[in-house]
């Protein structure tokens, strides 16, 4: 990976685990007088989709903030020789120094093959061997609830070998060899009570971390070097670590509610800060915004209207009018669609409450929005209307005259009465509804509902709210993530998705919808990775 003259006087950072790069993103967002503080030099996951999005943006960061060329922007708006062989084309250099930069790898199964991982680290940290910064949070599935509550559920699942519990041990490999100055791990907050056995998995990292080079045999990088690490959380006041080389309060001081630091979301992570012991200083903590958290009106805020797709074939505006208008069911509807426009049709005859009355002029003034269903690129004239900072300026760019990746799935004909209905719901008394606010007509067919389970499986995000923690799972449907205007009865767009998790609007995202919503929702929130990368900047500075 040959190096480039911008890159002299940057901080390399190496970025493991990386998914879409939204770690990566905001410590490259990190710029003084024109100049990028850091430079991620590689960034290594095993989704091809995830490394395509990646290659585009480290394209984007291989020019100045505000010197992006024209080109790149067209490609975004899909313009006629917006392609991107017309990019690679126009740029062949940058472009093959992006492409230098991803290494798609299988982490964890590579250990008899490290050589192509540590060929393409020792490259990436050439420049700068004594000071760069490790990122990134190996996958939760063997940590998140959800996937607890799975592994339980398999009568032949055995935590000891489940090698997910263990991908931490990659960031133990690389320190123990290369020794960055700092780390950063990110995780979810089911690692602090993840077992293996009777031990604690957050201890045994905790420990690990202080100590890599016992791991792997006191491994150094030049006679006599060998390190520990003294870890840090970021979002509470601290002192020096304890002799044991971590701090050693409560393990909940490690946990950040992603709310209080500008992004429009209440996520709660867990993240490390390790900071090499020649370092003399402590870092400094995160500093929350002032006055209330954002909220999804606000981070969606000039966003263009959307209609939502319907499903098995038969999706025309037309179709779509008359399904919410509660006009004649058409032929095709099956027998829950049936059922679910009844909802519709008796409420126009009992009109006996305020969400009943809110509900038929919602139908009676329903009109197709103009972007229609959107699409890979939709273009607006629209200024976003101003979005509190941090936010506001972070997420917009003028320069693409419109949003990409805006566009809506499809949905069954009972799913739009259903999204209609929880979204004027929560318009109307401020909450989403549980199942037991669903009136008969509407409650879903499956099994699990009938039982009481998944109470919430309906949840609107309230315009006037932080969003609820944005999850891979929105990649599998849309019920928990409603529109909150009930006019447009649909699920959230992955662009929509995207600023919930503070992407810039001119981060493109590669692959089929639900590729772009996995993506998405594994991220690091790049606004709150910019605040973690100012913390590193001014520990390595001092």
């Amino acid at each position: 990976m040959a190096a480039d003259r911008g890159q002299i006087g940057r901080i390399p950072v190496v970025d493991i685990f990386c998914g879409a790069g939204g770690l990566g993103e905001g410590f490259c967002s990190l710029a003084t007088e024109g100049r990028r503080r850091f430079d991620v030099t590689l960034s290594i996951d095993k989704e091809p989709d995830a490394l395509a999005t990646l290659r585009l943006r480290k394209f984007f960061h291989q020019f100045p903030p505000g010197k992006v060329p024209e080109e790149y922007y067209r490609f975004l708006r899909a313009d006629t020789d917006g392609n991107l062989e017309h990019l690679k084309a126009a740029y062949p250099a940058q472009w093959e120094t992006a492409t230098a930069r991803c290494l798609e790898l299988v982490l964890g199964q590579e250990r008899k093959k490290e050589a192509p991982l540590d060929d393409a680290i020792e490259a990436a940290i050439a420049l700068s061997p004594d000071q760069w910064v490790l990122v990134g949070g190996p996958p939760c599935q063997a940590y998140s609830t959800a996937g607890r509550g799975r592994n339980r559920s398999n009568g032949s699942y055995v935590p000891e070998k489940d090698e997910r519990h263990f991908l931490y041990e990659e960031y133990l490999r690389i320190i123990a060899r290369y020794w960055p100055s700092v780390v950063i791990m990110e995780n979810v907050t089911g690692i602090l009570s993840s077992r293996v056995g009777s031990a604690k998995i957050f201890g045994r990292i905790l420990q690990d971390l202080n100590e890599p080079g016992a791991v792997f045999g006191h491994r150094r990088r030049a006679a006599g070097e060998s390190y520990r690490y003294r870890i840090y959380p970021l979002a509470v006041p601290h002192n020096s670590p304890d002799l044991f080389g971590y701090y050693h309060e409560r393990e909940t001081d490690f946990v950040i509610d992603c709310e209080r630091f500008g992004v429009p979301q209440s996520r709660q992570r867990v993240i490390l800060l390790a900071v090499r012991d020649d370092i003399a200083r402590d870092p400094d903590i995160l500093r929350p915004i002032s006055g209330k958290p954002l909220t999804v009106g606000e981070a969606l805020a000039g966003i263009p209207r959307l209609r939502s797709g319907i499903s098995q074939g038969h999706d025309t505006e037309e179709s779509w009018m008359k399904i919410l208008e509660g006009g004649r069911a058409p032929d095709w509807f099956s027998a829950n669609d049936r059922k679910a426009r009844k909802w519709l049709l008796d409420l126009k005859k009992s009109k006996d409450s305020s969400l009943a009355r809110r509900i038929l002029r919602i139908t009676g003034k329903l009109k197709l929005p103009r972007s229609k269903r959107g699409g890979d690129f939709v273009r607006s004239k629209r200024r976003s209307r101003k979005i509190r900072e941090p936010l506001g300026s972070w997420l917009i760019d003028e320069r693409i005259g419109g949003f990409c990746g805006h566009m809506t799935r499809e949905h069954m004909p009972s799913d739009l009465y259903r999204y209609l209905f929880c979204a004027a719901f929560t318009v109307e008394y401020g909450r989403s509804p549980k199942l037991d606010d669903f009136p008969a007509a509407l409650m879903p067919a499956h099994e699990s509902a009938s039982k009481g389970h998944y109470a919430d499986r309906f949840r609107v995000q309230a315009a006037n709210q932080p969003a609820s923690t944005v999850m891979s799972h929105i990649k599998n449907d849309g019920h928990y993530y409603i529109h909150p205007d009930p006019a447009q009865c649909r699920s959230l767009t992955p662009r929509e998705a995207a600023r919930l998790q503070s992407f810039p609007d001119n981060y493109y995202f590669f692959g089929a919808m639900g590729s772009k919503f996995r993506q998405i929702g594994n991220a690091v929130p790049p606004l709150l990775a910019r605040q973690i990368g100012e913390v590193v900047a001014k520990l390595l500075d001092d």
